[in-house]
C-alpha cells in the first residue's frame, strides 16, 4: 500500500454533511467466473496540524456467477501508508453502507435488462447472493453533536476554491471564495462545503479584518466551524500569501493609494 518508512497516517471515509457516503461504479468487468465492479469513493488523510487531503479508495468487488461467493479486493491509489486496521475498518464500513449495496444492485439490475438466457440466469444467481450478504436492519448514518475534531481540506492541492477577483470600495477590500471543511466522527469525516467572505479595511493606521461564513445560526457544526475557521485562516501562511497575491492584481485607479497602503499593511503582518 506503501513504502514502509513512511509514518503511518490517519485515514477517513469523506461523507456529506448528512453523513451520506458517495460511491461511483467506474465498470463492469466480466470475467470467466464471476461479474465484477471497480467501485470508488474519496478517503482523507488527515495530519497533525488538522488539515486533510484527498485520496481515491479503489474497491474491487467479484461476484460468483454461479451464486456461490464474493470477494473484494480494496486499495489507496495514493502511495500513503495508512493504519492497515483502520483501513480494513473504512472497508467494512463502506460495505455496510446502502449506497455500496445500491450501486452494485442498480448495476446488476441494467446487466440483467440486457441479457437473456444462460446470463440472465446468472445474474440472477449472482444478484440472490449479494442479497444475502447485506447486513439486517437500518445501517445508514446520521449527523450528530459530537464531532472531534474540525479539519480544513486542500481541493486539488488548493485550500480554497471559487475565488472571486480582490475588489476595493470606500469600506476596504473584498474577496470571495469557498472553502471544504469537515468534522472527524468515528471513521468518517463529515465534509462542509461553505462560502466565505474576507474583508480587509484600516483602521487608525491598523490592519482590520473579518470574515462572513454563510452558515445556519441554528446548526451546531455551522456555529463551530464560526467560532474556528477564522483562525485557521489567519494561521495559515500559504492561504494569507494567496490572498496577497489576488490583492496585487486588483486593478483600481479610483482606490489606488488606498490599496496600495492595504497591501503594504497586509503584507507587514504576514
Amino acid at each position: 500500500m506503501a513504502h514502509e518508512n513512511n509514518p503511518l497516517s490517519d485515514l477517513y471515509l469523506a461523507v456529506d454533511e448528512h453523513m451520506q457516503l458517495h460511491l461511483a461504479c467506474y465498470s463492469m468487468i466480466d470475467y470467466d467466473e464471476a461479474f465484477g465492479f471497480l467501485i470508488r469513493t474519496t478517503g482523507l488523510i488527515v495530519t497533525e496540524d488538522f488539515y486533510a487531503r484527498e485520496i481515491p479508495i479503489e474497491l474491487v468487488v467479484s461476484l460468483n456467477k454461479d451464486g456461490s461467493g464474493i470477494s473484494s479486493e480494496a486499495k489507496l491509489l495514493n502511495k500513503v501508508n495508512v493504519k492497515p486496521l483502520q483501513f480494513t475498518k473504512i472497508i467494512e464500513c463502506i460495505q455496510a453502507s446502502p449506497a455500496y449495496a445500491e450501486i452494485i444492485l442498480h448495476r446488476l439490475d441494467e446487466m440483467q435488462r440486457h441479457s437473456e438466457g444462460e446470463r440472465f440466469e446468472q445474474i440472477n444467481l449472482a444478484t440472490q447472493y449479494f442479497l444475502s450478504t447485506l447486513p439486517d436492519g437500518i445501517t445508514h448514518f446520521t449527523t450528530n453533536m459530537a464531532p472531534k475534531k474540525l479539519v480544513w481540506i486542500y481541493k486539488q492541492d488548493k485550500l480554497i476554491s471559487n475565488v472571486s477577483p480582490f475588489t476595493v470600495d470606500e469600506q476596504g477590500g473584498h474577496l470571495c471564495f469557498e472553502v471544504q471543511a469537515g468534522f472527524t466522527n468515528g471513521l468518517m469525516l463529515q465534509c462542509y462545503r461553505l462560502e466565505c467572505m474576507m474583508h480587509l479595511f484600516t483602521n487608525e493606521e491598523k490592519l482590520g479584518y473579518y470574515f462572513e461564513l454563510f452558515l445556519d445560526e441554528d446548526d451546531f457544526h455551522h456555529q463551530q466551524m464560526y467560532r474556528e475557521l477564522p483562525e485557521k485562516f489567519m494561521h495559515n501562511k500559504r492561504f494569507l500569501n494567496r490572498i496577497l497575491q489576488l490583492m496585487r492584481t486588483c486593478d483600481s485607479a479610483q482606490y489606488e493609494h488606498y490599496l496600495k497602503d492595504l497591501i503594504e499593511k497586509f503584507k507587514a503582518a504576514i
